[in-house]
């Protein structure tokens, strides 16, 4: 490997490695940052006039194809995880205000970097070694850089080459690399290629032999053979076996033969244990004493170091820089620049646990106090100096030293506390039987932990943070109850990061077992989270409401319509008289930390109430923008407004005052925008998502929204923001299927779109699913092709079983609506009716969205239809049903004709034929294709003619039903909807070649929204 990637770097390739290590999982982020960030430096280095003038334009051009893709406001979060972007960026500023890069954010980042380093510079080539050892979420950051680099494989080519090393022997089918290597294998995107590295031959041993000694195999067959069998062929044990019989002159050169003789009985005798290992040891012990001493205390770092960090260690143990060169010289270790590497895991093993428990537990303390006392502590860091007056034990020890970046075991690090912790941390607690110096060690440890979560590097963060409280002991909250709670609070928010849902709620559940419940609202809030990215809404919301009330809100156990109705009345009498200038006043006000974290809270479980339909979600959402009037409004409050604009057309039918609200909306994030942190955008996307697909809806296109959704999308995969990015990409691709969208082009993509979404969010992949049904319902494929995606559920009957098991009203609402869809284009109606009152019988029907959109009008179609085929006692039930219906969306359609104007026209026609009004049934057909063809709706134009043509075809109209029939088959086919327009051929046995298709055009410039 080391051969290739030398050849390839001498042709131009940019070259990058990461090495990981034993044991040592949670710095398996460093590591990864380490191998980006050397992208980076080479820019940097070209930049700063280290190539040519060449090297200098390509440098100029990828960085401004890096901040075209990424851009401006995301580089400073970046800078933490790839440190070199600050000389390659000049006047960046890294302070993020706290806030951290999502996993979701810092794959897009990644991978539009790489992107612009393969298209710029021309070839890119990664190394990544000893993956075994990697953790699983490193493991799944790899795999889902290369996975969206392989989505632009069309501009990147075959530019970009990962190497990836690890020991089979080591890895199962479960093992989290074999996971993620299969999920690489599988996509269309990447071109994998596996390469068995056996061990060598009986024939390849005797040929090293007969190269390093110049024999020939006659005098080598023997002694191959032996060594052989004592190394099964391993190369690396084979040089050390060799090196060992040649140290010890069991081979030797012979003068009197004039070659490198041996005594081939004294070989057979010799015994190499039960592993080379055992050799490796041996050779190691044969060093001189203070050599050893050297080595053992590089062997404590792991594989690598650098110089700089032994620069410093000379002051404690003196020598270590000038044993360098026999180290080298031995082939102990090797030297690039200034980092130094074990030339084999084993040897770095070997010497580390040549000492006994005891002694390096001792000797890990004694270099971690060393380092720990010299560390600086960056004024950046002080967060838990100023939230806890008490954390100041120890920090008067430690001397200032300027932060400078190490290269340690195989990861850079930004300062000497993390390589003092990683000392300490390896010592343990038991260690240590002072307890002064314990609660020392417990604040390094938090030091550390903020500095990496800072970072974005949340393993180590909760490595660092755990550790710091295993040092208080079992007692902890009695030695010091702020350090306690501030080593906890970062493990809270370092474990939600990693989604790890159980250490959240050990860990919050401890805060909140020990101190006031003011003191636990930060994390609680995060459980909160944790606990809706789980799914576990019910727990979410249950939780949620019990804060709320020991806080004195005024929450019901039970929510009844009568309560919500008073809610929404004393919110209007507070929030209606409140103008827009008055309520942007507000947004100036200074909210205080409690208030804030009351409204996280509420903003927090909301997510749930929205997911599951819970009674809870409009009185959640009338407290949070009373409390937010009173309070002053924050980022959080944007949601809550949005969804009391939602709730005003929901419960009141009042259309104006849900416009209102989404202007206040709009105009809140608008204020917000300047000072918008990473997070603060999310809520800003959070908050309009919400307008686009329960208020906006009323008043523009399907297919506007969809592209505002899509666009949604993009931005909420740049900031992290991996659920919202899921459900509006959800969402963008069915407001383009229910808004006449070409379904050529959406099932082009919808598989690749539908293996992003089941991988990433459970929610969004139900509802994938229910559209994918009706896509290919109208398109007449296949409806299995989405069954090989992991995660996807595509039968539709065992996805209603699973949603009936945990009682989930809203994705059993969307399923009977869907299947009141399917059916209809099947011509089922009886089954289409039955799912229809199913449907309305859910506490969700009523909810503005667009399924109530369309429900309405396709259950307005079937109650017509069957009142004039089928008649019978309910008959009248069916024509005032539908009546109902048709009712309804005339009201609609004074808030835009264009968006509902066809649909009222079609239902209205629909009416008009059942109760014989034939002159005025005429008309209205008429109407409603004019209006279709105007606003470019083909999906329209393609079901009025239909719906006109049956309309002729039983009644003498003086219009021609097979005309009618052709220009819906011609519509349905440039809609895309090949399965419905072959019906209409088949069952009208239409003659295409014969008819005037003057009528068949459709607006261009409206047709393209």
């Amino acid at each position: 490997v080391q051969t290739a990637t030398d050849y390839l770097s001498n042709l131009g390739w940019t070259f990058a490695k990461a090495k990981f290590e034993r044991g040592a999982e949670h710095a398996s982020r460093g590591i990864i940052s380490s191998m980006f960030d050397e992208v980076v430096s080479h820019l940097v280095k070209w930049k700063e006039g280290g190539g040519s003038l060449e090297d200098k334009a390509i440098s100029m051009r990828v960085s401004n194809a890096i901040l075209d893709s990424i851009g401006n406001d995301f580089l400073p979060a970046l800078v933490d995880f790839l440190p070199s972007l600050s000389l390659l960026f000049e006047g960046i500023d890294n302070d993020n205000d706290g806030n951290y890069m999502e996993d979701w954010q810092l794959i897009h980042s990644l991978s539009k970097i790489l992107e612009a380093v393969a298209t710029e510079s021309g070839f890119v080539v990664m190394v990544c070694d000893d993956l075994q050892w990697a953790d699983r979420t490193t493991l799944a950051l790899i795999s889902e850089v290369l996975a969206k680099l392989g989505e632009n494989l069309r501009k990147v080519g075959h530019c970009c080459l990962f190497i990836g090393l690890y020991r089979e022997d080591e890895v199962d089918d479960d093992h989290p690399f074999s996971i993620q290597y299969s999920y690489l294998q599988m996509s269309s995107n990447i071109n994998t290629s596996e390469v068995k590295l056996s061990g060598l031959s009986k024939k390849d041993v005797a040929d090293m032999i007969i190269a390093e000694l110049r024999l020939p195999m006659r005098l080598v067959r023997e002694l191959a053979d032996v060594v052989y069998k004592k190394t099964s062929g391993h190369a690396y044990f084979i040089v050390e076996l060799l090196n060992s019989l040649l140290r010890d002159n069991i081979i030797s050169y012979s003068p009197k033969r004039y070659r490198y003789a041996w005594d081939q009985s004294r070989i057979d005798l010799i015994q190499t244990g039960e592993s080379v290992a055992e050799l490796i040891a041996s050779n190691l012990s044969s060093l001189p004493g203070d050599i050893q001493s050297a080595l053992r205390i590089l062997s404590c770092f792991g594989i690598q170091t650098d110089i700089p960090l032994l620069q410093i260690l000379e002051d404690f143990e003196s020598g270590i820089i000038s044993h360098l060169d026999e180290f080298i010289e031995r082939g102990i270790i090797d030297r690039a620049g200034p980092i130094l590497i074990f030339t084999h895991d084993l040897i770095q093993q070997e010497a580390y646990e040549a000492m006994s428990l005891a002694e390096r537990h001792t000797l890990h303390l004694e270099i971690g106090q060393f380092l720990g006392e010299l560390a600086s502590i960056d004024d950046a860091s002080s967060e838990c100096e100023s939230a806890a007056d008490s954390i100041t034990t120890g920090m008067d020890e430690l001397r200032l030293l300027d932060d400078q970046a190490f290269f340690v075991g195989s990861r850079i690090t930004s300062s000497l506390i993390s390589i003092a912790c990683e000392q300490i941390d390896l010592a343990g607690p038991d260690a240590v039987a002072d307890n002064y110096r314990r609660l020392i060690f417990s604040e390094w440890n938090l030091s550390a932990g903020q500095k990496t979560s800072h970072q974005s590097d949340f393993r180590a963060a909760l490595y660092y943070f755990s550790k710091g409280i295993e040092f208080l002991g079992r007692e902890c909250w009695l030695n010091d109850v702020r350090l306690c709670l501030a080593l906890h609070e970062g493990a809270v928010s370092a474990a939600y990061a990693l989604g790890e849902a159980d250490q959240v709620v050990r860990y919050t559940e401890d805060v909140m077992s020990h101190v006031s419940l003011e003191d636990t609202l930060g994390v609680q809030q995060l459980l909160l989270r944790s606990l809706a990215q789980s799914g576990k809404h019910k727990e979410c919301i249950t939780r949620g409401v019990n804060i709320l009330r020991q806080l004195d809100f005024d929450i019901p156990i039970s929510p009844t319509m009568e309560i919500v109705m008073t809610s929404m009345a004393s919110t209007d009498c507070i929030a209606s008289p409140c103008g827009v200038d008055e309520i942007m006043k507000l947004c100036e006000k200074v909210v205080d930390e409690s208030a804030h974290c009351i409204v996280k809270i509420m903003d927090a479980f909301y997510i749930s109430c929205y997911a599951s339909a819970s009674a809870f979600l409009p009185l959640i959402s009338c407290e949070l923008v009373k409390y937010a009037l009173k309070h002053g409004i924050c980022q959080e409050s944007t949601v809550a407004f949005a969804s009391y604009g939602m709730f005003k057309i929901f419960f009141e039918g009042d259309y104006a005052a849900g416009k209102k609200w989404a202007d206040v909306v709009r105009a809140i994030t608008e204020k917000h925008q300047s000072s918008s942190t990473s997070n603060g955008q999310g809520l800003e996307i959070r908050a309009h998502i919400l307008l686009y697909i329960t208020i906006d809806i009323w008043f523009s296109s399907p297919r506007d929204i969809s592209q505002k959704l899509l666009n949604y999308h993009h931005s909420a995969v740049r900031m992290g923001e991996v659920d919202t990015a899921m459900i509006s990409l959800q969402m963008g691709w069915r407001y383009l299927l229910y808004g006449g969208g070409n379904l050529s082009i959406i099932s082009k993509s919808f598989e690749d779109r539908a293996t992003l979404i089941a991988k990433s969010s459970d929610y969004a992949a139900k509802y994938v699913a229910l559209d994918y049904a009706l896509l290919a319902e109208l398109t007449g494929q296949s409806a299995d092709k989405l069954a090989d995606i992991e995660g996807m559920v595509c039968n539709i009957e065992v996805l209603q079983t699973e949603a009936e098991f945990v009682n989930n009203n809203r994705l059993l609402h969307h399923i009977n609506v869907n299947n009141v869809m399917l059916a209809y284009w099947r011509g089922d109606y009886i089954s289409a009716e039955k799912s229809s009152h199913v449907a309305w019988k859910y506490p969700t029907a009523k909810m503005p969205t667009i399924v109530l959109i369309y429900h309405t009008f396709y259950g307005g179609l079937i109650a017509f239809k069957l009142f004039r085929t089928m008649g019978g006692v309910d008959g009248n039930k069916r024509l005032m049903e539908g009546r109902e219906l048709m009712i309804a969306m005339g009201k609609w359609a004074q808030n835009s004709m264009a968006v509902f104007g066809n649909k009222w026209l079609l239902l209205s026609a629909e009416h008009s034929a059942s109760i014989h009004e034939h002159d005025k049934c005429k008309k209205l057909y008429k109407a409603s294709i004019k209006i279709a063809q105007d606003h470019g709706n083909i999906h329209e134009l393609g079901l009025a003619n239909q719906l006109f043509g049956n309309y002729c075809l039983s009644h003498e109209c003086g219009v021609d039903a097979n005309s009618c029939f052709k220009k819906a088959y011609t519509y349905y086919t440039q809609w895309g909807a090949t399965a419905v327009a072959e019906k209409i051929l088949r069952h009208h046995k239409l003659d295409l070649h014969t008819g005037d298709n003057t009528d068949l055009q459709v607006g261009s410039s409206k047709r393209s929204r």
